[in-house]
């Protein structure tokens, strides 16, 4: 509910082009929109969840090497990234779960306003 609500706050924002959108789709555009930037929003919680935890496990006396716990780290990511994304994406697959970081992918919406080319 926190992630609609702020999902609401930054589609208010957002200046979306629906020219190309089908007329049947147009109607419910505001609440097909929320409930993607929502999922995103869970996303970006995430991978800066993920990021953190991963960051307080690195070795930095053995910087190429896997840390340990690491494979528990993309263990937990892929589950719960999957967990996410099913009601989104027609075929899940590992692929998309390649990378966390900082900045987080989805981290252009913490700042709304920042234009999108």
């Amino acid at each position: 509910m926190k992630n609609i609500t702020k999902a609401k706050e930054i589609l208010k924002i957002l200046e979306i082009d629906l020219n190309q959108t089908p007329e049947k789709y147009q109607i419910s555009s505001n609440e097909i929109l929320e409930y993607l930037i929502s999922h995103l929003i869970e996303l970006d919680n995430l991978e800066k969840e993920i990021y953190n935890i991963s960051q307080k496990l690195f070795n930095h006396e053995e910087p190429y090497q896997i840390q340990d716990g690491e494979n528990e780290i993309w263990d937990e990511y892929r589950q719960r990234h999957n967990k996410i994304t099913t009601s989104v994406y027609l075929k899940l697959n590992d692929e998309q779960v390649n990378s966390f970081g900082e900045p987080s992918k989805y981290n252009y919406l913490n700042y709304p306003d920042t234009k999108i080319v």
